[in-house]
């Protein structure tokens, strides 16, 4: 018994196709475990974000919503852009999008909130599940190898329930060319339609820009699932030897 759980352990390490199966990935670079789904922080590119310590205004990319405010059935058009002075040096080549709640004292601020749909005329980002989410507030694309990045992408986005009446915003991350990668590009407050002649104060919550450079959260998602598939294995071989 220890011999076949033993030469199991050698081909799930050696066999690359079974670990990506095992991947918590949906397109790379991003891995949507509960880390990433909370900071939006590709650490498979194990870089720190390229606007780590850029101000706001230095950031090539923005974010823009159509209707400025929302009620229970609103569809909001949410575009995440290259800013002009930047279109020739910082085309999308990825985005991971999310709908945030904008009080960092709420037990949910971390959690991505709402609906997105994809629409016919915008097929480059799609949703996505997440464990944080609230409802299905996770949106993604990333174009592959080859092919021109976009100035901009679009999807659209609906409150999850008649009960939310809290001030929103959305957040991204951005994948542009060679590598770089933007964090915590973030948008103004979506505000419900109740609270539009005296809204309530509202925060971006802060995002993580620097790669962890020691600690279990450093750990990408493939590895993740290889070293859980060999705890387990090692596990079974002592117990049975």
């Amino acid at each position: 018994m220890a011999s076949w759980l033993l030469c199991s352990l050698l081909t799930l390490t050696l066999s690359t196709r079974v670990v990506h199966l095992l991947r918590p990935v949906d397109e790379y670079p991003f891995y949507l475990n509960s880390r990433e789904c909370e900071d939006m922080f590709p650490e498979s590119l194990a870089e720190d974000a390229t606007n780590a310590q850029m101000l706001k205004s230095q950031e090539p990319f923005d974010i823009e919503f159509n209707p400025a405010e929302y009620d229970k059935s609103s569809v909001i058009n949410v575009k995440v852009f290259t800013k002009k002075f930047f279109q020739s040096d910082y085309p999308i080549r990825g985005a991971l999008l999310q709908a945030r709640i904008a009080n960092c004292q709420d037990k949910d601020h971390q959690k991505a909130i709402g609906i997105f749909q994809q629409g016919q005329k915008a097929p480059f980002l799609h949703t996505v599940k997440c464990a944080n989410s609230l409802a299905n507030g996770v949106a993604i694309g990333v174009i592959k190898e080859g092919k021109d990045g976009l100035l901009q992408v679009a999807i659209d986005w609906t409150p999850p329930s008649e009960q939310e009446n809290r001030t929103l915003y959305f957040v991204a991350t951005v994948l542009s060319t060679n590598g770089t990668f933007f964090t915590d590009i973030i948008s103004d407050f979506l505000i419900h339609h109740s609270q539009k002649d005296s809204p309530p104060k509202a925060e971006h919550c802060e995002m993580r820009k620097l790669l962890q450079k020691s600690g279990s959260s450093r750990t990408r998602g493939p590895e993740i699932s290889l070293l859980s598939v060999v705890s387990v294995l090692l596990f079974l071989i002592v117990v049975y030897s």
